[in-house]
């Protein structure tokens, strides 16, 4: 298992997506999670992503986005990918409604949901 982080200008969504390709093509992660800004071009994002097999996350922020290795994406339109790569692995990403459960609830759905999407179900009790 490895780790990579990218960080990714985002100004219009075909670079940003011809990036993605490009560097998943080189090496394709186990799973992405992602960090931008909330002007990201989340629905470009998710077409240049689903293109991979890897379930992924990404989330936003006002304040832009800080990668393991130290580096600061700033509050531009910048995207962080923290990606782990990891043929032996098993990973999945899993959500709930909250608004239709209690929060325990929603959080053992959401669990139930990424061990399902890893190919591991599992009955949580």
């Amino acid at each position: 298992m490895y780790i990579q982080t990218f960080s990714l200008e985002c100004n219009d969504a075909p670079s940003m997506v011809s990036e993605i390709d490009r560097l998943f093509s080189e090496n394709k992660p186990s799973l992405v999670i992602g960090y931008g800004n909330a002007d990201l071009l989340f629905n470009e994002l998710q077409h240049g992503l689903s293109a991979f097999t890897a379930p992924y996350f990404i989330s936003s922020s006002c304040l832009g986005a800080l990668l393991c290795d130290g580096s600061t994406v700033d509050a531009e339109c910048q995207l962080a990918l923290f990606c782990v790569n990891d043929d032996g692995g098993a990973y999945g990403v899993g959500s709930a409604d909250a608004s239709c459960y209690i929060a325990f609830e929603a959080g053992a759905i959401a669990l139930q949901n990424a061990l399902n999407n890893a190919g591991r179900p599992k009955t949580l009790g």
